[in-house]
């Protein structure tokens, strides 16, 4: 099957998978442009932006034999994008926290406040992690229809992005999201008392 401009995200996904590179030069001219316009607005560093976009499709190229979905391939892609914006920023927070050390500290009050520093996080981590957890557990249990459209809302999509990535109105997606919050909070509550939890869903780049 011969691909072109008018072949669909889940065409050129078959074709790619099936070793066509050519379709691959199609689903990057689609999508390089929107895609970086979104890393922009959320880094807003025009260089950055470039760098993610390009990592994205680095990681596309890599794993896209993991989206079970071809149709839903745009919001997968954000997906992938978010979770290298949130790495970049987390890199460079542990960058700064360690020259504010080194700034104004010497070398023992530094080991000594990083040390206190690091045990903190440490419990501050396994708040969030159980937390985590619960969220997870409870995100799987939502219908795709609005889980979809949640999970790419928490990776810091904003509404418009969300209709463009899934061919959706605004107003369905604004139905979608509403119901999923409220039935989030239910399903976070239950699952915090329930000895035996489910499997987390995890919020991995080749999941669908």
């Amino acid at each position: 099957m011969r691909v072109n401009d008018k072949s669909s995200d889940a065409e050129l996904v078959r074709q790619i998978l099936e070793g066509d590179n050519n379709a691959f030069s199609l689903l990057h001219s689609r999508y390089k442009t929107r895609l970086l316009s979104y890393v922009f607005k959320r880094m807003g560093s025009y260089e950055d932006a470039q760098d993610i976009v390009q990592e994205t499709f680095i990681e596309i190229a890599q794993h896209l034999w993991r989206l079970k979905d071809s149709q839903k391939f745009a919001s997968w892609m954000f997906g992938i994008a978010s979770q290298l914006i949130a790495r970049r920023y987390r890199e460079r927070q542990k960058q700064a926290e360690c020259v504010s050390l080194l700034r104004h500290a010497n070398e023992t009050e530094a080991f000594d406040f990083a040390a206190v520093l690091a045990h903190r996080r440490d419990e501050q981590q396994q708040e969030l992690d159980d937390l985590q957890d619960r969220l997870e557990i409870a995100i799987g249990q939502l219908p795709d229809s609005e889980r979809e459209p949640l999970l790419l809302q928490m990776n810091g999509m904003s509404h418009k992005e969300i209709t463009q990535a899934l061919g959706l109105s605004e107003a369905v997606v604004n139905n979608r999201l509403a119901r999923a919050r409220k039935k989030l909070k239910v399903l976070v509550l239950k699952t915090e008392t329930t000895e035996s939890p489910q499997t987390p869903y995890r919020k991995a780049p080749g999941k669908s």
